[in-house]
């Protein structure tokens, strides 16, 4: 009888492109350790100081009504539909709004509090700034976020949203996050957000261009508002075979890597979707460029990359319980390289990485082909806490048509396993090094996670495109030692084309003829934006 394998949700031939990598060839980099670890109590403290705050200087809107966004039962069944076969897991939906807030034609006061003609209001200080508030809710929304488009505010100006329960995120300013005008908020807990600017004067000017409403299977939602609720909310909603990261003592190494993993939330069309990813470091130890290593099926293009949201930490504090409330977030990131074959996007978010995150280290030791190798893994599956799973090199598994071995690895399970949210997870071997990431599973029974005889688990391979990214990794341990002159994170063997300014380096944002235009190339492909 032919043997027939399955891929859930691969559309897609890709051509087989494996790159084999001789020994004198190899490189490796080891885990760059964090200086210090997170500090969840601060990070509450910081974000309940921001939100008094915030409420101190809001504008009272009593009389004015909020946007109410309707989101109706067909659209949030349309959210689960199908997603039994979902690498990247659907968990919300995106509302267009597309309102603009102008203050152009507003007539300000100190001291008075007018309606906008669009949303909200706004009230003018005596030192000729002025202060704008507006509320924007979707009753049944588990969480919600803001996206912003055409904001570029002028200097003193800041924007902000917040919660009534404590959450605060900001201040945004100048042209946002990545830089380009276009952004999505860090997400709230809840389906009421408002938005709050400070201007010191002048007209600025943004657009709300979506509401981003998730539902309840955004599992960190949950755990969001800065209040000691741990072991309040369900946490078994995994197969049975999936374990809790907090349950297993791997070694020093691949513990280390727990820092590195995050939980990814992003936009993709008019849906809301979570995948899992890593931090990686480069060969220079005297930086720390905010790499990220995710799966090409998760993030592929640039609108899917500039809305991206990253939660570190979100992992559970003992066996058995429930992740204590609360995650170090990053928001906004731009692809610096990604590829169908091998199934990586490598991405630079657009802020720091939170204080207390590791680096993962990587080797292009192609292990693909060399079999019982053991690999380990940390993911989100279904968004949940991190969850562990181990696994071993297993050359005798059938392949998948899409998937050619070499350029993917197939792996048995031997403890643990991944579900539909995990993909994109960094997988390393013993030393913590990264050698490749989560695609998903193959087999004759892929909707049965557990079943490891049928499946195999796959993973796109480090070796077959480290060739493409080593521009900006470096080349190891033995390598790097650059100078970044400019503090952009990128020095001249790494792709910046101009060590001396630090708004020019590759991956950034360069407009191509659009609005903003320069002139320069900014992301150093060599080809200036007008």
């Amino acid at each position: 009888m032919k043997r027939l394998f399955r891929i859930a949700l691969v559309t897609a031939v890709v051509l087989c492109l494996a790159l084999s990598v001789a020994a004198a060839d190899l490189a490796v980099k080891s885990l760059e350790r964090p200086e210090r670890s997170f500090d969840r109590a601060e990070h509450f403290r910081q974000m309940a100081s921001l939100q008094q705050q915030l409420r101190e200087a809001a504008v009272d809107l009593s009389a004015v009504e909020p946007l109410e966004v309707v989101v109706t039962r067909a659209e949030l069944d349309g959210i689960r539909e199908d997603r039994a076969m979902e690498r990247k897991l659907r968990v919300g939906l995106v509302r267009e709004l597309s309102i603009p807030i102008d203050f152009s034609r507003e007539r300000i006061t100190p001291g008075r509090i007018a309606r906008h003609e669009i949303l909200g209001a706004v009230r003018g200080r005596a030192d000729g700034g002025f202060d704008w508030s507006g509320v924007i809710r979707s009753q049944s929304a588990t969480a919600s976020r803001i996206h912003f488009t055409g904001v570029d505010l002028p200097e003193g100006a800041a924007l902000y949203v917040y919660t009534r329960e404590g959450m605060a995120f900001g201040p945004y300013t100048g042209r946002g996050p990545n830089g380009t005008g276009e952004f999505w908020s860090n997400t709230v807990a809840g389906g009421e957000v408002t938005i709050q600017l400070h201007a010191a004067g002048g007209a600025p000017r943004f657009t709300i261009a979506g509401f981003g409403h998730l539902t309840d299977d955004f599992r960190l939602g949950q755990n969001l508002k800065p209040v000691a609720n741990a072991g309040s909310v369900p946490c078994s909603f995994n197969a049975g075979c999936v374990v809790d990261a907090a349950c297993v003592s791997a070694n020093a190494a691949v513990n280390v890597a727990e820092d590195a993993v995050a939980h990814m939330l992003f936009a993709s069309g008019a849906y809301l979707y979570i995948c899992s990813g890593g931090l990686v470091a480069d060969s220079d130890t005297s930086s720390n460029v905010p790499y990220f290593i995710t799966a090409n099926h998760c993030i592929s293009r640039a609108s899917e990359a500039s809305s991206l949201e990253t939660f570190f930490f979100y992992r559970a504090p003992s066996c058995g319980s429930c992740p204590d409330p609360g995650a170090a977030s990053t928001t906004g990131s731009a692809i610096v390289s990604t590829n169908k074959t091998g199934d990586y996007t490598l991405l630079r978010l657009s802020q720091n990485a939170p204080a207390g995150a590791a680096f993962l280290g990587w080797s292009s030791a192609a292990v693909a082909t060399v079999n019982n190798t053991a690999l380990y893994r940390l993911s989100h599956p279904k968004g949940a806490p991190q969850s562990y799973s181990a696994h071993v090199v297993d050359t005798t598994k059938g392949t998948c048509r899409s998937w050619p071995r070499g350029s993917w690895i197939y792996s048995r399970d031997v403890l643990g396993a991944t579900e539909g949210g995990s993909s994109g997870s960094p997988v390393v071997n013993a030393a913590g090094q990264l050698v490749g990431q989560l695609s998903g599973g193959c087999g004759y029974n892929v909707n049965d996670v557990c079943d490891t005889t049928s499946n195999a688990t796959v993973d796109g391979a480090f070796a077959s495109y480290y060739s493409a990214v080593s521009q900006f990794l470096g080349s190891g341990s033995g390598g790097g030692g650059c100078t970044d002159a400019d503090g952009d994170g990128f020095c001249a063997t790494q792709g910046d084309c101009n060590d001396n300014n630090n708004k020019i380096y590759p991956g950034a944002n360069d407009t191509k003829g659009g609005p903003g235009r320069d002139g320069v190339d900014n992301d150093c492909d060599g080809t200036p934006d007008a």
